[in-house]
């Protein structure tokens, strides 16, 4: 089963959640976004894109779908092709900024005209009506993560709410920071169980798309949880 972006937010909400007139269905999509952006820097979408020489370029074009600010180089095979595949040191090539825009430069190399180089790189993960970037067996946990992020924020939510008529209003309150709490920390322990983590372990936060972490871009990653991918 391929799984789309309702099939995530019907999961959060009923099964995770299941807290109703709390959260707002509409909410849960700001929860998925936000748990999407986490797992991307756990488990990054991984491509290659093939580039050609013509024996005087050492500047190339990233790849059309590179994401400013997050994606970064795995390795460069250089030349690609061959049986045992040979790759480029970190320091053989870097990634350049002119004055007008950003370019992959070899520092050692210049492709001859029919040599190619194969770059493997990054990318976050994207989950909509008709695509889902993200592994299947990775589904429950990328739901327990979403439903821990919108936990925190209703007991967020809750902890700032304040009465100013019935006492009974503020106990209710309270009971519900510590639920939400709670349940958001259980969910963070099934998330990290899934992915073979400790219980204090530490999951990157992220709040908001500007948050991503920007990694350097010069090659050699280490991820997470699978390094050298």
């Amino acid at each position: 089963m391929a799984y789309v972006e309702k099939d995530f937010l019907d999961t959060i909400f009923t099964n995770r959640l299941a807290s109703p007139p709390d959260v707002h269905p509409t909410e849960v999509s700001g929860f998925l976004l936000k748990a999407l952006q986490t797992y991307s820097v756990f488990k990054p979408r991984i491509l290659a894109a093939e580039m050609t020489g013509d024996g005087s370029k050492y500047d190339f074009d990233l790849p059309t779908d590179w994401v400013e600010g997050f994606s970064q180089i795995i390795d460069i095979e250089y030349p690609s092709g061959s049986q045992i595949p040979t790759y480029l040191k970190a320091y053989q090539y870097r990634i350049y900024q002119s004055a007008t825009t950003k370019k992959l430069r070899l520092l050692t190399y210049i492709p001859g005209a029919t040599e190619k180089l194969l770059v493997t790189y990054t990318l976050p993960h994207s989950v909509t009506s008709a695509v889902n970037t993200t592994e299947q067996q990775d589904f429950s946990a990328i739901c327990d993560l979403a439903a821990s992020v919108g936990c925190d924020y209703l007991a967020e939510k809750f902890a700032q709410t304040q009465s100013s008529t019935l006492d009974a209003d503020v106990v209710n309150y309270l009971s519900k920071v510590d639920y939400y709490r709670n349940l958001s920390r259980r969910l963070m322990v099934d998330f990290k169980t899934h992915f073979g983590m400790k219980e204090d372990d530490v999951v990157p936060a992220i709040s908001k798309v500007g948050d991503m972490p920007a990694p350097t871009s010069t090659g050699g990653l280490n991820m997470l949880l699978h390094p050298r991918l």
